[in-house]
């Protein structure tokens, strides 16, 4: 599986930004995806979506 758009310069810019094993700092792919800014906040409530944020960047 692979995203579009993400080659070895984005590889290399998150790796610079976590470190080799700053990935164990995350307790899931959903922790880190939302660290990353790529996983939406959306609140559903009844299957109508309430609002809809991206989560705030947090330092690690």
């Amino acid at each position: 599986m692979t995203i579009e758009e993400v080659n070895d310069a984005t590889i290399m810019t998150i790796i610079s930004e976590i470190g080799l094993e700053g990935i164990r700092k995350f307790d899931s792919a959903k922790q880190f995806t939302a660290w990353l800014r790529l996983a939406p906040n959306n609140k559903i409530s009844g299957g109508k979506v309430l609002f809809e944020t991206l989560p705030i960047l947090l330092e690690i």
